[in-house]
């Protein structure tokens, strides 16, 4: 099949568990006929192996980045840590709050991932990159994956021959932000996001998860027709099956009237510190309750730090990582999922819980209306009472007998957001060779 070689270029890979959407979006790609090539620097345990990647239309190309492992070693020294420690102390900031996220007593907004530590190893990255690629080795599509997968492949794509430049982004951070900063604090504060976003590409795929990426693009000044505003989608093939889960999860399950869970990555964004305010209200409702938290990540240290200042040791549950399906297991024997997230809501567990009909917790944002309703969802507005109010409704919701429980089945595939995707990247692939034709043809000599 013509047209069909893909280079894409990332600095993270396919997850062991949480987040599936770069191998989802792979996998989208073979399906649909492509031949794709990734160059990565993710290196991890989260990460599957690349030895664990058996399909035949799938290379990798591994990038190993000597100051990612330069700064471990520099990060965990003894001296490092008390300076860090002493530095926060004396100097700590205060970032400024938007105006549409409100601030609470757990957690002050920061930028979760101080981007500038990332720039010497996107350089480094970036370097590497340009020297292990062949030269006058051509590809139909160089596609440049979230941030800094799209500033690198931006960078190198005048050196590689190709027909069809893509960036893409799972979500933005900066909408909020784009209201009350200027240019300058933009960049200082986001620089990862502000070029990315900046690229011009052929075509810009941005996943439509409530953090109003279009509006982003748009006040980026790109053009319209150029620009796949999409959700992501839940992969159904992972829920038809019912698979043993942890005995002791199963007995928590069990053994309560109530069982909430939370699933994402422990990253402080997703604030899950919100989550044991609201469940530790509920308690007072209802005893016995349990909260099952899945995921693992930087905040894992505070959030076990809260659990101990509350003494909910015996009422919470941290699982750690999990396989995909058995995150969709533990969901499907839950009461409710719990999402209160900063900037949106509309995350990948939220669309699998609307699709397996799991009632949802969570902010009204505005960010989930698309999949939430009041059959299947309790919602209310960040304020000082929100743990308060939240929770009264959250008993309310589970002791009404008479609520709908169907299963809500338009909720949007990923093998509909694959195809869309596909077929937008073959027409446009013969749109420009046809174009490229038109062009030789009207040459002199030609």
């Amino acid at each position: 099949m013509q047209d069909n070689r893909i280079l894409l270029i990332s600095n993270t890979f396919f997850l062991k568990a949480g987040n599936q959407s770069l191998y989802n979006t792979v996998m989208g790609l073979e399906k649909n006929g492509f031949t794709i090539t990734i160059i990565t620097c993710a290196n991890g345990n989260e990460y599957l192996t690349f030895d664990e990647i058996k399909d035949s239309n799938i290379y990798i190309i591994p990038v190993y980045l000597y100051s990612q492992i330069i700064y471990r070693h520099i990060k965990n020294s003894f001296v490092i840590k008390k300076l860090t420690r002493l530095y926060k102390n004396l100097f700590s900031k205060d970032y400024v709050t938007p105006r549409n996220t409100y601030t609470d007593n757990q957690s002050t907004f920061s930028n979760d991932h101080n981007q500038w530590k990332s720039i010497v190893a996107l350089l480094e990255f970036m370097i590497r990159t340009r020297l292990i690629l062949k030269k006058h080795v051509r590809y139909d599509v160089l596609w440049g994956y979230e941030r800094t997968g799209a500033i690198i492949t931006n960078h190198i794509r005048r050196k590689i021959p190709h027909n069809l430049f893509i960036t893409s982004f799972q979500g933005t951070v900066i909408y909020p932000y784009i209201r009350i900063y200027r240019k300058w604090r933009l960049i200082k504060e986001f620089p990862l996001e502000y070029f990315s976003h900046k690229i011009n590409a052929d075509l810009i795929i941005m996943t439509n998860d409530g953090t109003q990426g279009d509006k982003v693009l748009e006040t980026f000044g790109h053009n319209k027709a150029n620009i796949i505003f999409i959700p992501n989608g839940v992969q159904i093939n992972n829920y038809s099956q019912d698979i043993a889960i942890n005995n002791n999860i199963m007995g928590i399950i069990s053994k309560n009237k109530y069982t909430f869970v939370t699933a994402s990555r422990l990253v402080t964004w997703k604030r899950i510190d919100r989550s044991i305010e609201v469940f530790k209200e509920l308690l007072t409702l209802e005893p016995e309750s349990h909260l099952i938290i899945v995921g693992d990540g930087p905040e894992k240290q505070n959030i076990e730090l809260l659990i101990d200042k509350y003494s909910l040791s015996n009422n919470i549950t941290l699982t750690g990582f999990l396989s995909h399906q058995s995150t969709l297991q533990v969901m499907k024997n839950a009461s409710m999922l719990f999402s209160f997230c900063d900037f949106s809501n509309m995350t990948n567990s939220i669309q699998e819980a609307a699709y397996l009909n799991i009632p949802v917790a969570t902010i009204n944002d505005g960010s989930t209306n698309s999949v939430l309703t009041e059959q299947n969802s309790v919602k209310a507005n960040i304020s000082e009472g929100f743990a308060r109010e939240i929770s009264s409704k959250i008993i309310l919701f589970l002791e009404n007998s008479d609520r709908n429980r169907h299963s809500n089945k338009i909720t949007f595939t990923w093998d509909e957001r694959m195809n869309t995707i596909s077929y937008e990247i073959r027409r446009r692939l013969q749109s420009n060779k046809r174009d490229n034709f038109k062009n030789n043809s009207h040459r002199p000599g030609t």
